[in-house]
């Protein structure tokens, strides 16, 4: 039991690496869009933050231009939402308070849907498709900092985020754990319970059958005798 615990230590702490690895802040992501309909990103903030960012429309056939439409997974909220353009920058706050709960818990994490409509269908068949580039960067209310001094904030704040999720993993691996062991222990003392009482009821078994056999070899002979055959 002891070396399953290592091995699952060693798995949780190795996970909880990788992932403050490869965790970071995307700042800034380009991707195609489609001829016609929409494409969304997913992007995950801490509660209360202020989001700013931009979107540039890049490449492709000139005089197109999207809709913007930025909207909370959870609810349904929407944060922003602006018809018609090819550049053009976005602000909105999210909802919640942002300090550290009473038991020092991380904010609660909101997931932020960015979609961009093109509603306008690119007729030309060769056209080179058109990329849209989005900005973010996520602040605190009322701050006043540079913005590398933020951008570097916020890395923080997700990897203490990351680290306390995995925390939190780690607590319920152990928690499961220790039910396992407790379990365990339970089946095996309900197993030597069954195991004495089957040796104790073959022993029963056992001599009844003897004083059975005896009892019968008793009859017979006295029948035989009675007989008068021995």
């Amino acid at each position: 039991m002891g070396a399953r615990r290592v091995w699952v230590s060693l798995v949780l702490v190795l996970a909880g690496f990788l992932v403050v690895c490869c965790e970071g802040v995307s700042e800034e992501i380009k991707f195609d869009l489609p001829k016609t309909g929409s494409r969304c990103i997913l992007e995950g903030f801490a509660a209360g933050l202020v989001v700013k960012g931009e979107v540039l429309l890049t490449d492709g056939p000139g005089n197109v231009q999207v809709d913007l439409f930025i909207s909370m997974i959870k609810g349904g909220t929407v944060l922003f939402s602006k018809r018609s353009i090819e550049h053009d920058t976005f602000k909105f706050t999210l909802p919640g308070s942002n300090e550290r709960g009473s038991e020092g818990k991380p904010p609660v994490r909101e997931i932020v849907r960015f979609c961009v409509i093109q509603r306008s269908r690119i007729s030309m068949a060769n056209a080179v498709p058109r990329h849209a580039i989005l900005k973010y960067h996520s602040e605190k209310p009322g701050d006043k900092r540079s913005e590398s001094v933020k951008s570097n904030e916020t890395r923080l704040d997700r990897v203490a985020v990351t680290l306390d999720t995995v925390m939190e993993m780690f607590d319920g691996v152990s928690e499961g754990i220790e039910m396992t062991a407790h379990m365990e222990k339970y089946v095996y003392e309900q197993s030597e319970r069954t195991s004495k009482a089957v040796v104790i009821y073959s022993v029963f078994s056992c001599a009844f059958l003897i004083l059975t056999g005896m009892y019968r070899v008793y009859l017979a002979k006295n029948d035989l005798k009675r007989l008068k055959l021995i």
